[in-house]
C-alpha cells in the first residue's frame, strides 16, 4: 500500500453521514469514561475516515469509540482527518495497523501516572489559583484573621 493521501486538513463532518461498517474491534472498552473526558478536555484526537463513493458520506477507518462517545455526548459533528481513494483492502490495513499500534499503558505506568497527576493537582490546589506556595497564602489568612480581631475588639 502506498502513502494515502490526505485531503486538506482536519474536518468538522457530520456523525450522520459516516458510515461505520465492520470493524475489527470487537471489544469497545469504558465508552461512558471516554465521553466525559471528551466532554471535559474536548475531542483532542481526530478520527479517521476516507471519502465514500456516496456522495456526501464517509468510510470509517478509525475511531468508532470516539464517535460512540461524542454520540453519547449529543454532538451532531465530530473532527477527521481525511483520506481519499483507498480500496476497501487499503481501508482495512489502516485499520488493523492503528488498531494494533495503539497501545494501552501497562498497569504499572497507568498507576505511576494517575499518582503523579494527584500528586501535581494536590499541589496545586494548595498553592491556589494565585500560582503562590501554600505558606504565603496561609501567612495572609492568619494576618486578615488578626486585624478582624483587632477591629472586633476596638
Amino acid at each position: 500500500m502506498s502513502k494515502p493521501e490526505r485531503v486538506g486538513t482536519i474536518h468538522s463532518i457530520k456523525i450522520d453521514d459516516i458510515l461505520i461498517g465492520d470493524r475489527v474491534r470487537s471489544i469497545k472498552g469504558d465508552i461512558e469514561n471516554l465521553a466525559l473526558s471528551m466532554q471535559i478536555k474536548g475531542h483532542l484526537e481526530p478520527i479517521i475516515v476516507d471519502i465514500s463513493s456516496t456522495p456526501g458520506r464517509y468510510n470509517l477507518i478509525e475511531g468508532e469509540r470516539r464517535i460512540q462517545a461524542a454520540e453519547i455526548n449529543g454532538w451532531t459533528h465530530i473532527d477527521a482527518i481525511m483520506l481519499s481513494s483507498l480500496s476497501e483492502v487499503e481501508r482495512l490495513e489502516l485499520e488493523i495497523i492503528t488498531c494494533v499500534h495503539k497501545k494501552s499503558l501497562e498497569y504499572p505506568e497507568e498507576a505511576r501516572a494517575v499518582k503523579k497527576y494527584v500528586e501535581k493537582r494536590r499541589k496545586q490546589a494548595q498553592q491556589g489559583h494565585l500560582g503562590v506556595a501554600s505558606r504565603y497564602i496561609r501567612n495572609k489568612e492568619i494576618a486578615v484573621e488578626l486585624r478582624s480581631e483587632e477591629h472586633t475588639s476596638e
